[in-house]
């Protein structure tokens, strides 16, 4: 209901803020997803390295972990866009200062393409979506090299 003033419809940002954590929290599952793909693959692209006496799979299996490291990181700068909106959603409830209703998509619009590249850079050097596809993509070409000096994997 809104107290008459249209900038400040409290029952429409309280459905726009549920709306936000849902959706905020259905990106974990996609985080969650891309990890358990790019663990699988890649585990996968090692072992067959070893089992079918195919080193290039190292290498192989090194790149998959960096492609989808880097699919994780643009799905947390999604995820991460609809911050501000939150917090100004928040701030609102917290101050009473009037601020328009539904403007989820404008705002995470506003905040992503401001300067995406930076923005799935940064989100590519947090820890937990770095890992574990940093550790793939440093493990299997180091296992490659190390191939060339020290057979670990017979030919």
């Amino acid at each position: 209901m809104s107290d008459g003033n249209p900038e400040f419809d409290r029952q429409a940002l309280k459905e726009e803020y549920f709306y936000l954590q849902k959706r905020v929290g259905d990106y974990d599952q996609h985080l969650m997803t891309t990890k358990a793909w790019s663990i699988t693959f890649s585990m996968v692209g090692i072992g067959t390295a070893f089992a079918q006496k195919a080193p290039a799979l190292l290498l192989l299996a090194g790149l998959a972990s960096i492609l989808f490291w880097i699919i994780e990181a643009f799905w947390k700068s999604f995820q991460r866009a609809f911050y501000p909106r939150i917090m100004e959603i928040e701030a609102a409830f917290s101050s009473g200062a009037p601020i328009r209703p539904l403007q989820t998509n404008t705002t995470a619009m506003r905040t992503w393409n401001q300067d995406w590249p930076r923005v799935v850079g940064k989100a590519m050097l947090y820890s937990y979506v770095a890992l574990p596809h940093v550790v793939v993509a440093v493990v299997g070409p180091l296992l490659f090299l190390l191939n060339m000096f020290v057979r670990i994997v017979p030919i």
